[in-house]
């Protein structure tokens, strides 16, 4: 179909994770995209980063032309919106985020928590990352990049994630003016469930319908 949409996946996962979405948009209206990301699938590489992964979809999407819709999982989502933050156009009118993380410094205070790192140690691992990446950990923030997205946006997360907290979601919700959340329980990270499958596509259709529509608009002006 003539509708585009690109999935991403998230940390230790890769494009099987969407069939289920995949076996239920109509093939007639839509065509699937899906990647691994470096490091992952079927993907060569051994590391991921968000630049990284921001960086490859920007390239997938140049190759592709206009892409209608972005559905990403965790991870993938964040890297989405790093990829929004960077490029002077939009990389699609659509972006569904699923379980989005929220900050970098998350991830370090995990680790530093987890392997008793000394503040020491934290600080030398901050100054590699900035060495690497050009920025502080505190750079890289979900909230922040999605103030400057321009695109109609869906975001869904479980109150009951372990992974990444809804209120990561509902921050990029509250700097995201044109988005709407929903807030599922006992879903846990993955989301899987066919009621999140079926916003997805509803949301997707919608939007689709929206552009339709404007284009009639712009014909009959």
């Amino acid at each position: 179909g003539a509708t585009k949409i690109l999935f991403l996946h998230g940390w230790q996962s890769h494009t099987y994770r969407w069939k289920r979405y995949i076996d239920s948009f109509d093939k007639d209206e839509y065509t699937i995209h899906a990647l691994d990301a470096p490091g992952h699938g079927l993907s060569g590489g051994n590391q991921l980063s968000v630049p990284l992964y921001s960086e490859v979809i920007s390239n997938y999407v140049d190759q592709l032309g206009d892409v209608d819709a972005l559905v990403c999982h965790s991870i993938g989502g964040f890297s989405a919106l790093y990829a929004f933050y960077k490029r002077s156009e939009p990389v699609s009118p659509m972006l569904i985020l699923l379980a989005p993380p929220g900050e970098a410094g998350e991830f370090f205070n995990f680790y530093k928590n987890a392997l008793g790192l000394s503040t020491r140690s934290e600080q030398l691992i901050k100054n590699r990352f900035k060495d690497v990446f050009g920025q502080a950990p505190d750079y890289f923030s979900a909230p922040y990049f999605a103030s400057s997205v321009k695109a109609n946006g869906l975001i869904i997360h479980d109150e009951e994630d372990k992974e990444t907290s809804v209120e990561h979601a509902r921050r990029i919700n509250a700097n995201w003016k044109d988005s709407e959340l929903q807030i599922t329980k006992g879903l846990g990270h993955n989301l899987r469930s066919d009621d999140v499958v079926n916003s997805v596509i509803e949301f997707v259709s919608a939007g689709r319908q929206r552009v339709y529509n404007q284009n009639q608009l712009i014909n009959q002006a």
